[in-house]
């Protein structure tokens, strides 16, 4: 069970994120702002993370750590701005056009998580399959984005 559970967690978590972006251009539909959206969800983000960081006590363990060094500081800064920026610009993008066009398009990140895996951990994740799978999802986007 434990080798296939990261395999779970991300199908999980597909399944959660398709949803959501669903019910997302839904509500947007009713005229909820992409930002207020941001807000609510951080809310709900923040609390969450609270209870369990601190149950777990991740929460002073991970303080501690990314005081104590400065790099590990500015990375989990960088990371937070891109979570931000992503999910402004996913909400705007569904509430633009639709969440099955938009996540269509988005599904475009593996291709941007290798050259960036590449850039910064100096690693080569990829292999024969992930090469065709990224073929696919680039010709997808072209078929997308000229026919749609």
């Amino acid at each position: 069970m434990a080798g296939s559970l990261w395999f779970i967690c991300a199908v999980s978590t597909a399944i959660m994120w398709g949803y959501s972006y669903a019910l997302s251009d839904k509500v947007m539909r009713n005229e909820i702002t992409p930002i207020f959206l941001m807000i609510v969800t951080g809310i709900i983000y923040l609390g969450f993370s609270l209870v369990i960081g601190l149950a777990t006590n991740q929460l002073k363990d991970g303080f501690n750590l990314m005081f104590s060094n400065r790099s590990l500081f500015l990375e989990i800064m960088i990371i937070s701005a891109c979570y931000v920026a992503g999910t402004f610009l996913i909400y705007v993008a569904i509430n633009l056009k639709n969440a099955t066009a938009v996540n269509l398009i988005e599904i475009s990140y593996p291709l941007f998580t290798m050259i960036f895996a590449y850039w910064i951990l100096k690693e080569v994740q990829i292999n024969i399959g992930t090469a065709i799978g990224g073929a696919f999802i680039l010709f997808g986007i072209v078929i997308m984005y000229l026919k749609g």
